[in-house]
């Protein structure tokens, strides 16, 4: 990036963006402001006949999305990436909206900020000529392209094994994602306590991460799972939350490589960001009525 810099704020790029169409859903108070006429689609109705607003903002993302396309006649199919994002928890609004039109999604958590971040995010991508939106292979791109990072372990077994822990992190343990979701801001030990006497799948996902963890630190000697940090302990840091959140039992030496992963110094300004948060939303806290 540093070959795009103009001064210290400004990039520019050989390969420039173009904004060949754009598209707006509103409430009627916006509709009532001086840019009213401009709007495509006006609604009477704020939850859009939906039982929550979440739902309403989901559709309305959908919606403008494809409003955007027909302008040009192109179908959600030929979408190389769509960037988007909102201020709900895991960015879950402009996330099932992309589920709905079947299209790679890059996840933008912001507020105003999301329609600057998402133009100079897709006009990087445009600029490079590609869009990559699996996480295994975004770290393959970002070990290739900054190997003084050194992002992978350097032994080729173990960065062979590296890589097979991280595929097994992007397929699997899905009993414990699916019964103990990510919720950084919550201490839940008690429904962790039930959730570890009912749910026999989700203690053997525990399992078999003390059982990796457990070799790993002790064939190379942590701090991390392959001595120094590498992507394996990235891709492990949202389980990490897990444990800590529903208090799940783990051997002393795991709970402090979990606590050493806590304290890196993304994942605590991960954490810190979700502790300043103040919002509660009822549809995706399933085992808390209120914080």
């Amino acid at each position: 990036m540093a070959k795009n810099r103009i001064g210290e704020r400004t990039l520019h790029f050989d390969n420039g963006p173009r904004l060949v169409s754009a598209a707006s859903v509103v409430s009627q108070t916006e509709a009532d402001g001086p840019l009213g006429e401009h709007f495509d689609m006006v609604l009477k109705d704020d939850t859009w006949g939906e039982d929550s607003f979440e739902k309403a903002e989901r559709r309305m993302f959908e919606t403008a999305v494809r409003i955007a396309l027909d302008k040009v006649k192109m179908d959600s199919e030929k979408l190389d990436c769509l960037l988007g994002g909102d201020l709900l928890n895991q960015i879950v609004t402009a996330n099932f909206a992309a589920r709905q039109l079947k299209v790679p999604f890059l996840g933008l958590y912001g507020a105003c900020s999301t329609i600057a971040e998402s133009l100079l995010l897709g006009a990087v991508l445009v600029d490079g000529g590609f869009a990559v939106w699996d996480t295994l292979a975004i770290a393959e791109y970002l070990a290739e392209t900054h190997p003084e990072k050194h992002l992978w372990p350097a032994d080729p077994k173990a960065r062979a094994r590296a890589r097979s822990i991280c595929a097994e992190m992007h397929s699997g343990f899905t009993a414990l994602r699916s019964h103990c979701p990510m919720n950084i801001e919550a201490r839940l030990p008690d429904t962790g306590a039930l959730i570890w006497r009912d749910q026999s799948a989700v203690r053997a996902d525990v399992q078999r991460l003390v059982e990796m963890w457990s070799g790993l630190l002790e064939q190379y000697g942590g701090p991390m799972l392959f001595g120094a940090f590498t992507i394996a302990d990235a891709f492990y840091a949202p389980v990490c939350m897990r444990l800590a959140t529903y208090g799940l039992p783990v051997p002393a030496h795991v709970s402090a490589y979990v606590q050493r992963v806590r304290e890196l110094p993304g994942v605590k300004a991960w954490i810190d960001e979700a502790l300043a948060e103040q919002d509660f939303r009822a549809f995706e806290e399933p085992y808390r009525l209120q914080r």
